[in-house]
């Protein structure tokens, strides 16, 4: 059987492996640690990915997990097919957490560890306690639900975001309790005041529309919209993406819309509902690779 080619040393000295191998040190272009592990963000948990080793002895994927500014990189779990995992993060409120990876061979030996990827997270329970300072929705067993009148908008605000670079996400029910025309669910962002007279704005219109705009001392200004099969009446999971001036909006999982933007480099994240339309709000979450 072959053996998992890992850093063997004799009297200090390396010793030399194909630098072929993927887990070679010698290997130019992977020197040794694991290929193609990534990080990302979805639905309020982490998501791990890398790329399977094609070697007889690899017994699996070890994760180490740091929890905090001051924390320490601690084993996490051995995992192994398919090449990817998802980690709720598992504490609210405002967190930093670092993920790497090593590849774990026979007898417990051990790859070079991956460079540590770092996420911080904003995770909000929505109960009736002060997390995220949520401002303007009404709180009942573990929901936040936004009401909005016939011809109005109405939001919940949470504290400043200063992150240039985040993902916003909220798994939101919507549900009609005043006839009316146009009615959406809508997520604010970079909202220069809680009162997001200047900020942008995405919608999901009852017509399946998805718009984003840009508002600017209260007036609307439509940056651009998509036609979706989507409904704001079901359950969604509506998120918004921003990286500098690089906006994008994602209904369930998948990026429908992108454009350009430097009006407003950061700010408060809200949602909000309009003419008639009131948002249950199941989930918030807030995420940036910074």
């Amino acid at each position: 059987m072959r053996r998992l080619p890992l850093l063997l040393t004799l009297s200090g000295c390396l010793l030399p492996l194909e630098a072929t191998n993927p887990l070679d040190v010698n290997n130019p272009e992977t020197k040794g640690i694991l290929p193609g592990f990534t990080l990302r963000w979805y639905d309020a948990e982490v998501h791990l990915e890398w790329d399977l080793v094609e070697l007889d002895d690899v017994a699996g994927y070890n994760v180490y997990r740091r929890v905090g500014e001051d924390g320490s990189l601690e084993f996490e779990e051995t995992t192994g097919y398919p090449p990817w995992q998802d980690y709720t993060p598992g504490r609210t409120g405002l967190n930093r957490m670092g993920y790497a990876m090593t590849v774990l061979g026979g007898s417990d030996s051990e790859s070079l560890r991956t460079e540590e990827r770092s996420v911080t997270t904003l995770i909000d329970p929505l109960d009736d306690t002060d997390v995220g300072d949520w401002e303007g929705g009404s709180f009942n067993e573990g929901e936040m639900v936004v009401s909005s009148a016939t011809g109005t908008a109405n939001w919940a605000a949470s504290t400043r975001i200063e992150w240039s670079t985040f993902l916003f996400e909220a798994r939101i029910d919507g549900f009609v309790a005043e006839d009316g025309g146009d009615r959406a669910i809508m997520l604010f962002f970079r909202g220069q005041s809680a009162d997001f007279d200047d900020c942008y704005v995405a919608s999901l219109l009852e017509d399946g529309t998805v718009q984003l705009s840009r508002r600017t001392e209260g007036e609307w200004i439509t940056l651009d919209s998509v036609e979706t099969g989507s409904s704001p009446f079901d359950s969604n999971t509506f998120g918004v993406v921003a990286a500098n001036e690089n906006l994008g909006v994602l209904l369930n999982g998948a990026m429908i819309l992108q454009t350009e933007d430097s009006s407003y480099p950061s700010g408060y994240v809200g949602v909000g509902a309009q003419n008639g339309m009131h948002a249950r709000v199941k989930s918030i979450s807030v995420f940036s690779p910074q």
